[in-house]
């Protein structure tokens, strides 16, 4: 069964407790959360959904909408690489066709506007935080403020990647959601067979 909900809550903290509330009833939650405003709390958010193998934690940096932005052709990763927090890529956003009007609260049918351009931000997603997850500075260290160590074990207990503070923006793991979706419509179908009898 898939369910998709919106909780009518912000704070990534706030939303992956109460996924923690639903986690007897499901194999598996996606928590999509923004690390655009407390880092402390997105930390806190990482931490408390390692507790639960199935919550599962799907991260922009710095918000939800770098995913939307990702769909216009030719946007690259070095455009918004600043902590300057969610109101670029808004401004950005909004100067793409047919989305001049876009409000982070107001309901609109976003899937059917940008799915032609699903393929290209899925793949440019997969760039983007692949670049994020291995950036060096001048002396070759990873930018990341983290051990491997604690990427391992954050891999494992069922957070996909850590979006850190700073370092991971802009990026956006709604790519992995896709590919989770894509898996679940694929899972009871039976292959066709190529020459039928």
């Amino acid at each position: 069964m898939l369910k998709i909900q919106h909780l009518g809550i912000t704070a990534p903290q706030a939303i992956i407790e109460k996924a923690l509330s639903f986690r007897t009833q499901f194999d598996e939650i996606y928590c999509v959360i923004d690390n655009d405003n407390d880092g402390e709390n997105f930390q806190a958010a990482l931490k408390k959904a390692s507790q639960s193998a199935n919550v599962k934690v799907i991260a922009s940096a710095p918000c939800f909408e770098i995913w939307l932005l990702l769909h216009a052709v030719g946007f690259t990763r070095e455009k918004y690489d600043s902590k300057s927090g969610h109101r670029p890529v808004l401004d950005a956003l909004r100067k793409q066709p047919n989305m001049k009007n876009y409000d982070k609260c107001e309901d609109r049918n976003l899937f059917n506007l940008l799915l032609g351009q699903l393929a290209d931000a899925r793949q440019t997603s997969t760039l983007m935080l692949a670049h994020a997850l291995n950036c060096r500075d001048a002396n070759g260290e990873r930018m990341l403020t983290t051990s491997q160590a604690q990427l391992d074990m954050l891999k494992q207990n069922g957070v996909l990647t850590p979006c850190l503070e700073g370092r991971m923006n802009p990026s956006s793991q709604l790519h992995l959601l896709m590919d989770v979706f894509e898996t679940l419509s694929t899972r009871n179908k039976q292959p066709q067979p190529l020459c039928p009898k």
